[in-house]
């Protein structure tokens, strides 16, 4: 079993390291292309956080063990809005306008409705994936046209903080260090879904409970190392920005890439509780987002309690999920 949980962890790390290196060098590669500076941040802040569960989602579903990237994704976006969220609204002292962040937090909102509504019957087919897929690429193109210049600086001047010595390296070095993280994806995404296969039939537990924990916290953590670095230079709205976009990603673009290669089942606790779940902590959000009065802390608070509450569930309900 250690070795399993070692296969697990190195997995992890290879998939952790190489969304960052595959992200890291398609900037860097936009940039020799001349592509707007705006479209890199945006991709690199909203989806390229995203690329580990995208991987995970993919070979889970290539695998015909679909639960394990569903459970991905729902533990992701509870772990991104319970525990990113919560940390970064305990940490941030910088101002921000949050009436910037009020439509993607309603928008939110409304994809994780249209996520519950769609699995009432049990089943993410692969019609709703294309829909999911024409809403994400729909969301996309309105942020290009919409989003406001204060929030699009922001963005632009902590990517170029973060790829500033990137965007020095030569095209074809470029080329090379993408390869390898594309390879770490792959050889991670591949040994993390074996590995949780077989540590959950060692454990006794089903494999979406390893996913909704383990996995959702290690694919989770490109959004909390912006969390921290983009609330620790004052960057709120990169470190709101990261994990709405983020969120809306992993619903409308990793569901609805998964869901068009295999069905996704969605069981009792999700439906029951997980789903809700993830609902009101983005109504929590959004009313943050929308009410002057509402407390930074006392916000981040409540998220960080129903996170608490969901990793509770999962002790109860262990078997069922």
């Amino acid at each position: 079993m250690l070795l399993t949980l070692f296969i697990l962890i190195v997995s992890l790390a290879l998939l952790v390291k190489g969304s960052d290196v595959v992200v890291d060098e398609v900037a860097s590669l936009a940039s020799y292309l001349h592509i707007s500076p705006f479209i890199i941040s945006l991709t690199v802040i909203a989806i390229g956080t995203s690329f580990p569960e995208l991987t995970t989602n993919i070979f889970s579903a290539l695998a015909q063990t679909p639960r394990i990237g569903l459970g991905n994704i729902l533990g992701s976006n509870l772990y991104n809005l319970g525990f990113n969220m919560a940390l970064g609204l305990f940490i941030l002292t910088a101002s921000f306008q949050k009436r910037f962040f009020q439509n993607d937090a309603v928008f939110l909102l409304v994809v994780t409705s249209l996520f519950l509504i769609l699995s009432l019957d049990g089943m993410l087919s692969f019609f709703e994936g294309i829909a999911f897929l024409f809403v994400f690429g729909c969301y996309f193109f309105y942020l290009i046209r919409t989003s406001p210049k204060i929030v699009v600086k922001e963005m632009k001047h902590y990517t170029q903080q973060k790829h500033a010595s990137l965007m020095n390296l030569p095209f074809f070095f470029s080329l090379g260090y993408l390869s390898f993280g594309l390879i770490a994806l792959i050889f991670g995404a591949r040994y993390l879904i074996s590995s949780v296969v077989l540590l959950s039939s060692q454990l006794g537990l089903s494999e979406q409970i390893i996913s909704l924990t383990v996995v959702s916290f290690g694919t989770a953590l490109p959004e909390l190392f912006v969390t921290i670095n983009a609330t620790r230079k004052g960057f709120a709205d990169v470190f709101l920005g990261n994990i709405l976009g983020s969120n809306i990603a992993n619903i409308l673009l990793i569901l609805g890439v998964a869901s068009l290669i295999t069905p996704l089942p969605i069981n009792h606790y999700d439906l029951f509780f997980a789903l809700p779940m993830m609902l009101f902590m983005t109504l929590l959000l959004v009313h943050f987002l929308s009410s002057h009065r509402a407390s930074q802390f006392f916000t981040g608070f409540l998220l960080f309690l129903c996170y608490g509450l969901f990793l509770f569930s999962l002790l109860i309900f262990a078997q069922v999920a």
